[in-house]
């Protein structure tokens, strides 16, 4: 479970031509963290603005279903047309004005019909902009793409940033500013996005590759929707917290600002797993930074469920969030990058958003919703996220095993 496949270590000395080409780092960072700021905005605290505009809780809840299916969509609304001309950069851009104009028309509307429709359409387009934004930074990257990290971290920065600074504002000018505040920050997106070139297309690259049948036979690989369904696990696992983790706190009996606490720990946490992540993918490799992280996902998952009222376990078990997203998303991201020629990157991504994140956390939320009532719920709700968890390193175990990985990073 240590070291390198061999087309693992061969990545890492590709041609100099390639490595040449420098890395805007600043601009990309921007990229992320405005773009994780509207996410720090949107996730938190849409619920506070449609409370506010009256909607009952379980009226909300059907407002958010629409927000999370067109999320799962989204990533798919330009990746073969991003995979065709290469211009990345221009379809972030149009999703990002698209993003400002929605957020204009919420702000404008107080019709619930209108209201859903603007919220739906966000969805779609703040999903579409991600694939676009991280397919250029891994081909600006290119063989180093195990210092993916040192970048990705300013998202968290960022959701971090709106997420400390949102909750005080609102309080003070109102919940109903927040779509103006969103659409501020995306108009703060879209300048950051204008900062950033697309990587010159590849004029030598197979046109062949870009075809819908080369992608689909790239992804019958073993190791290839191997790593995909992990992911999947891994995001079922991963909902409950995500969605119940504040009201499981409440019921243990912590306050409001222990368990503000208790959050932040999480995104600092991960900032510093992404300050290193490089230098553990290319000392251990993938598939044993993916098995380690999601062994710790399992033991976190166990101690939030059986020992939360021990503060100081609970204060580890959030610590363990830089394995539990930031190792696991950081390696993904690396794969992926190595799995896919650079004309597949987009759909790569849509894929990864769209069904292994979107569809991993709406099952796991529908199954931790549906277990939570039951007798001692929240806790077995947990048990079974450590369980997935498991299932999930057992897959890249299996599905990553270096004589199977070699085949799919060489082609």
């Amino acid at each position: 479970m240590t070291g390198h496949s061999s087309a693992e270590q061969s990545g890492m000395t590709e041609s100099v031509a390639q490595s040449a080409q420098p890395i805007p780092r600043l601009r990309l960072s921007l990229n992320y963290f405005f773009y994780f700021a509207i996410m720090g905005a949107l996730v938190p605290y849409m619920a506070r603005y449609l409370r506010g505009e009256g909607l009952p809780v379980d009226r909300i809840g059907q407002v958010a279903a629409v927000l999370t299916l067109m999320m799962a969509i989204g990533p798919f609304l330009w990746a073969s047309l991003s995979d065709r001309t290469g211009k990345r950069m221009l379809w972030a851009r149009v999703s990002a004005f698209m993003l400002f104009l929605c957020f204009v028309g919420l702000a404008l509307t107080s019709a619930l019909p209108l209201q859903v429709i603007m919220i739906g359409a966000i969805g779609l387009f703040l999903a579409s902009i991600v694939p676009q934004v991280e397919a250029v930074t891994l081909e600006y990257l290119g063989p180093r793409s195990s210092s993916y990290g040192s970048i990705r971290l300013w998202g968290t920065l960022g959701f971090a940033v709106a997420v400390m600074l949102l909750g005080p504002l609102l309080d003070w000018v109102g919940a109903q500013w927040l779509p103006a505040i969103m659409a501020l920050i995306a108009l703060l997106s879209l300048g950051a996005m204008l900062l950033v070139r697309d990587v010159p297309v590849q004029l030598d690259a197979p046109r062949s590759q870009a075809s819908w049948s080369a992608f689909l036979a790239r992804l019958r690989r073993f190791p290839v929707w191997g790593l995909y369904l992990a992911l999947f696990f891994w995001n079922v696992g991963l909902a409950a917290y995500n969605t119940f983790f504040d009201l499981y706190l409440q019921g243990v009996g912590y306050s409001g600002m222990a368990i503000g606490g208790y959050l932040a720990v999480a995104p600092i946490a991960e900032v510093f797993l992404f300050m290193v992540l490089g230098v553990a993918l290319l000392r251990w490799g993938a598939r044993t930074v993916l098995t380690i992280a999601l062994l710790a996902t399992a033991g976190r998952w166990l101690l939030t469920a059986w020992a939360a009222d021990i503060w100081w376990v609970l204060m580890l078990a959030q610590m363990a969030h830089a394995l539990t997203y930031g190792a696991l998303h950081g390696s993904a991201m690396y794969l992926l990058s190595r799995m896919f020629p650079d004309n597949q990157q987009a759909r790569a991504q849509a894929i990864y958003l769209a069904f292994s994140t979107g569809l991993g956390l709406v099952g796991g939320n529908l199954m931790a919703g549906v277990m939570w009532e039951a007798a001692g719920g929240p806790q077995w709700v947990f048990t079974f996220s450590a369980a997935v968890s498991l299932v999930a390193m057992a897959l890249v175990l299996v599905a990553l095993k270096a004589s199977r990985l070699d085949t799919v990073l060489r082609q």
